[in-house]
């Protein structure tokens, strides 16, 4: 869902050149939950902090942010500043930058999350909502605003680990029931911005629908979500597929990936048909073979990421490691 949102957005959107934006946006809209379903899977099982698992992270950064970038510079000319070196800190990829301080906070996340009564989880989460969903949806806070802030995905792992706890009563609802929740909050949205189309609310409409802090949206995902509740997944082809997820974020969004093959492909399709059908397929085509080309990478790359794991055994039996592992079991 995520690359093919990338792809509409970055090469149909902004600078394609689709005669059909508004469709285009309104297809983008209900595409627009997978950062928010990461968040809640992550607060649904739990993060479970660990030294190894941050430096895993940081060397998936290493090498798609920084390693890629210098292939892109040298290859394709892509411009290549000094902030690039600091790949962590001004990391080109906003969801993983956060995401990363959510990984790091977890512990004590968790740590409070578990000693909350169901009243104190109500109003934390209605607080957290406020922030987020209110101040931040509306623009009076500038730094909170699309939902691309620690104080969102801290919100929305609160309610993943909500949905767990009430799993069972949530799993007695009928799917019928979700499913149609999930079709009338696609409508409203769609709907909230096609109205408003050449308005003086547009971009608000659109916010409204659109960004990650968005009620609407997150309801979208959580219907989503639900129904995986039921299902237990041992399938090893899964499980491997889903050990590249983070790989298929990093290796699509990257450069030396999103603005050429990617870029070449979504111009290729837009001159090849007029048809928006048509264009879709191609599209929902094209993000199917850049998430198989991601996995092949990512297992290519496993000599690295093995590296990196010897890396973690050095650093687990030093002070730092010892500290690390202090802070993992205090959640």
């Amino acid at each position: 869902m995520i690359v093919v949102y990338h792809i509409l957005l970055f090469w149909f959107i902004n600078n394609g050149a689709s005669a059909n934006i508004i469709l285009h946006k309104s297809i983008c809209i209900p595409l627009h939950i997978g950062v928010i379903l990461y968040v809640l899977i992550s607060g649904y099982f739990g993060i479970h902090f660990s030294l190894k698992g941050v430096i895993k992270i940081i060397s998936n950064l290493f090498v798609y942010g920084l390693l890629f970038a210098l292939v892109a510079h040298f290859c394709f000319g892509d411009k290549f500043g000094p902030t690039k070196l600091f790949f962590v800190s001004a990391s080109p990829f906003w969801f993983i930058n956060i995401y990363l301080m959510l990984y790091c906070i977890s512990p004590i996340l968790n740590k409070i999350i578990k000693g909350l009564s169901k009243s104190n989880r109500l109003v934390l989460m209605l607080i957290l909502f406020w922030i987020s969903c209110y101040v931040g949806l509306l623009g009076f806070d500038d730094s909170l605003q699309y939902g691309k802030n620690l104080i969102h995905f801290v919100l929305l792992y609160l309610i993943g680990n909500t949905l767990a706890v009430c799993k069972h009563k949530i799993n007695s609802i009928p799917l019928i029931y979700i499913l149609l929740t999930y079709i009338l909050i696609n409508f409203i949205s769609i709907s909230l911005y096609v109205l408003m189309v050449g308005k003086s609310y547009e971009y608000l409409a659109y916010d409204m629908a659109f960004s990650y802090n968005s009620p609407l949206l997150i309801a979208n995902a959580i219907c989503v979500f639900v129904p995986f509740m039921r299902f237990k997944f041992h399938n090893k082809i899964i499980n491997t597929l889903a050990s590249s997820c983070l790989a298929i974020y990093l290796i699509h969004s990257a450069n030396l990936f999103m603005q050429h093959p990617i870029k070449h492909a979504a111009m290729f399709i837009q001159s090849y048909t007029d048809s928006i059908l048509s264009q879709l397929c191609f599209v929902l085509l094209l993000g199917l073979v850049v998430c198989i080309v991601a996995i092949l990478l990512d297992n290519l790359l496993k000599p690295i990421w093995r590296k990196m794991t010897h890396l973690y055994n050095c650093l687990s039996r030093t002070k730092v490691g010892k500290i690390a592992c202090d802070w993992c079991n205090l959640g």
